[in-house]
């Protein structure tokens, strides 16, 4: 193929920069993208190749060097390099929909299937089989994959694993590798169904959602997550009857929904102290108490000792909870009360964060950090009451609080449900949300104010830098 001016040109300065600087990967980049302009792929490759041996995180060339090995037909070398670029930066949208497009075009397996044989498909598979020991991480499973060759709880549980890390792509791949050997396996359908709506494809999540409950209707989670799924995209002609099996999903595995999801569609205390108690459960066995120093609760002889109260949140911003909260803050009696808040979730400045801020003896940033390294920091900064105001909603670090790094711990506002949680001793509540204390099954105790819970600031915020839309709704 006769080259233009331009690509001549183009690999001819490359190939004086590679030259001049031999270790220098993006040099070595730029030449390899020359050569797949001028559609010169072996000697792209090469470049590529050089380049991500001399960089081995550089995910713009593993995702060349994928798109090159796909126009050479090595659909194992393609999906591999684009695997890398995608898992390297989740964010890397161009490698993604390359990952996607090969997926879709060849059917692309997960890393290394052809040493897996074909499964003998076992009808008797129970719902719970997929749970392996949490300690099983990504490495663990890859060498009992290795060791065991095909195993269907092993694939879905690393996939699992690659979707928490961001890495959806790589994890929709050993999902969709999993239903070509057993089309009807409800695991793998639940955790396609997971990754379509993490993706923003509720359709898409539905219909793996509903296709799991079909496979095996006595699936706990597979009731709940069609249940969401129909709710989110208001597809109301199966609602009665997959809420019916939502519930009996909840009444035998009170952990299959989160507490928050099931406050759409449960309606009994029971059931969602049970969600609650399941989730606090989970926490709290990763959190030993005896790992953080737990300061004493103040007595009598403390009267002249201000009391520290810590606020924990991830909505100081322009949320409900934020705007709610921000001028109650400013309020406290100063002089008897030393205010804390801890912001766990990473947000630009904002006014409510300036207000809550202003109002506060200190405002610290614990996004970020580990459970028990923000569980430290609390209880060194002496807090008598620490109230969360996030509770089992968006971006909750209830796991900080299973540390129990104060005495007294507090729910409010945030989350209306009980939290089931051992490590919460007071939920501040109304004469509205608890209207029947007896009959909620509340683990905590309840302080009923004698009005409204929700003191709402009597100021407008200005400043926003955007016209607000459905996603600041």
């Amino acid at each position: 193929m006769t080259l233009t001016t331009a690509q001549a040109s183009s690999i001819e300065s490359w190939l004086r920069g590679t030259a001049l600087e031999p270790e220098n990967p993006i040099t070595a980049f730029k030449l390899g993208a020359a050569y797949a302009d001028a559609h010169q792929l072996f000697a792209a490759r090469l470049s590529l190749l050089r380049a991500t041996e001399l960089c081995p995180t550089y995910a713009e060339a593993w995702s060349l060097l994928g798109e090159i090995y796909w126009k050479q037909d090595d659909i194992s070398a393609a999906r591999d390099a684009l695997v890398k670029a995608v898992s390297l930066t989740p964010d890397y949208q161009a490698a993604r929909e390359r990952l996607n497009a090969l997926c879709q075009q060849k059917g692309i397996a997960p890393p290394a299937p052809a040493a897996w044989p074909r499964p003998t498909v076992n009808p008797q598979r129970g719902a719970g089989d997929w749970q392996l020991h949490p300690s099983h991480d990504e490495m663990e499973l890859r060498a009992l994959i290795s060791a065991r060759g095909y195993d269907d709880r092993c694939i879905i549980k690393l996939a699992v694993i690659l979707f928490a890390g961001g890495r959806s792509i790589e994890a929709e791949c050993m999902v969709r590798f999993v239903l070509s050997c057993d089309p009807e396996n409800a695991n793998a359908l639940l955790a396609l169904s997971s990754i379509a709506h993490h993706q923003g494809r509720v359709e898409d999540a539905l219909k793996f959602a509903i296709a799991a409950t079909d496979s095996m209707p006595e699936h706990p989670l597979a009731g709940v997550q069609a249940l969401s799924c129909t709710l989110a995209v208001c597809a109301w002609g199966r609602f009665d009857q997959l809420k019916a099996r939502a519930l009996k999903a909840l009444s035998v595995m009170p952990g299959a929904a989160q507490p928050a999801e099931a406050l759409f569609f449960v309606d009994d205390p029971a059931i969602l102290a049970a969600c609650g108690q399941a989730l606090a459960n989970t926490i709290g066995a990763a959190a030993p108490r005896a790992q953080i120093p737990t300061p004493p609760a103040p007595v009598s002889s403390d009267a002249q000792r201000r009391l520290t109260i810590g606020y924990i949140s991830a909505d100081f911003h322009f949320h409900p909870i934020g705007r709610l909260i921000a001028e109650l803050i400013s309020h406290h009696a100063r002089g008897e009360f030393i205010i804390r808040a801890y912001s766990v979730w990473a947000s630009a400045d904002n006014p409510v964060r300036d207000v809550v801020r202003t109002a506060c003896d200190s405002f610290d940033e614990l996004h970020g950090l580990e459970a028990r390294a923000a569980a430290e920091k609390i209880s060194t900064d002496k807090v008598d009451i620490l109230i969360d105001m996030t509770g089992y909603t968006l971006n909750s670090r209830t796991d900080i609080l299973a540390h129990r790094p104060a005495p007294i711990q507090v729910c409010f506002a945030g989350y209306l449900g009980t939290m089931g949680a051992p490590f919460i001793d007071y939920q501040i509540s109304d004469a509205v949300v608890a209207a029947n204390p007896e009959s909620l099954c509340a683990t905590e105790s309840l302080v009923r104010l004698p009005h409204s819970m929700l003191a709402g600031d009597r100021h407008r915020f200005a400043g926003m830098s955007e016209a607000v839309t459905r996603a600041h709704v």
